[in-house]
């Protein structure tokens, strides 16, 4: 249904308290049609007396009761038509991270719309909040989020990034209080007021090749920001790269977000090699991508605890 919210978490968002932390809103289940039962007629054989059949009865005139006749079967009760198909329903746990694709959406369109684009979303009391990105050039898409409230435009972010880099948001949590986005970025940067390092300038990683010492090399990286959840718009956040043999700036995927005792946990998958709370490279065996969980401060300026497949501290 066009005009009402849904939401697909651990919990998600808007002015505190505001977002429910499960994905509720998920649309009510249809009343289902009284069954009706049906049941043949029985059938009595002619009643016998010590073998011999009975005597047939008398012929009489037929009675009025006789002739009358029966009333007729009570209707079946039709099933209920169904209502327009609705958006998929939110994520029940607050959190939701879909793959680094593009879900596009712009911040003209309904909810409707961006709900048919796959949009990762979490229930927001009412409504609901989604991620996702738009083209903006040939090769270049900007994140967007945005909140409904009963099918109503709340809010809309289309300028948390808008830099030559190629940024999509592919995932977010609502953590009781606090609204989280994950966004990709593959380093293609100019003026820090037009991307996403004016909210990591205090982050564990402050930029694309920050602890890099070979620097960038486009690969495809990801940025955590936290939200407000009253407007929007970014406070805080923090950089998340792996780094390759040579010092150079490698892959990260967030693929987790959930909240542990106040603490964001960020789940990911990190190319050869993914790093230790010291920002240095781990020492790792095996095929990349090394799954990787980091446990963050809520303001995501310090890593409290790292846990990576297949990597030690060097």
């Amino acid at each position: 249904m066009a005009g009402r919210p849904v939401l697909r978490v651990v919990a998600a968002v808007v002015g505190a308290g505001v977002l429910a932390a499960g994905c509720g809103g998920a649309a009510e289940p249809l009343p289902t049609a009284p069954a009706v039962a049906l049941r043949a007629q029985e059938y009595s054989p002619p009643v016998t007396t010590g073998g011999a059949a009975a005597a047939p009865l008398a012929s009489a005139a037929p009675s009025a009761a006789a002739s009358a006749p029966a009333p007729p079967a009570p209707a079946a009760t039709a099933a209920p038509t169904p209502p327009p198909s609705a958006p998929p329903a939110p994520v029940a746990a607050g959190s939701d991270v879909g793959p680094p694709d593009l879900y596009p959406f712009s911040c003209d369109d309904s909810e409707a719309a961006v709900a048919a684009s796959g949009a990762p979303h979490v229930a927001a009391g009412s409504g609901a909040v989604y991620v996702g990105a738009e083209q903006v050039a040939g090769d270049n898409q900007d994140p967007r989020v945005v909140r409904f409230d009963g099918g109503r435009q709340v809010w809309c972010r289309d300028d948390l990034e808008t830099s030559g880099d190629d940024g999509r948001a592919y995932g977010l949590l609502w953590s009781g209080d606090a609204l989280y986005v994950a966004v990709s970025a593959v380093g293609t940067q100019g003026d820090p007021d037009g991307d996403l390092r004016r909210y990591t300038g205090s982050g564990w990683l402050t930029s694309y090749a920050d602890a890099s010492p070979g620097g960038g090399g486009g690969a495809k990286a990801s940025v955590v920001v936290r939200l407000d959840p009253a407007t929007g718009a970014g406070v805080t956040g923090t950089w998340l790269t792996a780094v390759t043999a040579d010092g150079r700036t490698n892959s990260l995927i967030v693929t987790s977000l959930v909240t542990e005792g106040g603490a964001v946990v960020v789940g990911t998958d990190a190319w050869y090699s993914p790093r230790g709370a010291d920002r240095r490279p781990l020492s790792c065996t095996g095929g990349s991508p090394f799954p990787t969980t980091y446990t963050f401060t809520p303001d995501l300026d310090a890593v409290l605890d790292v846990r990576s497949r297949g990597c030690t501290r060097r």
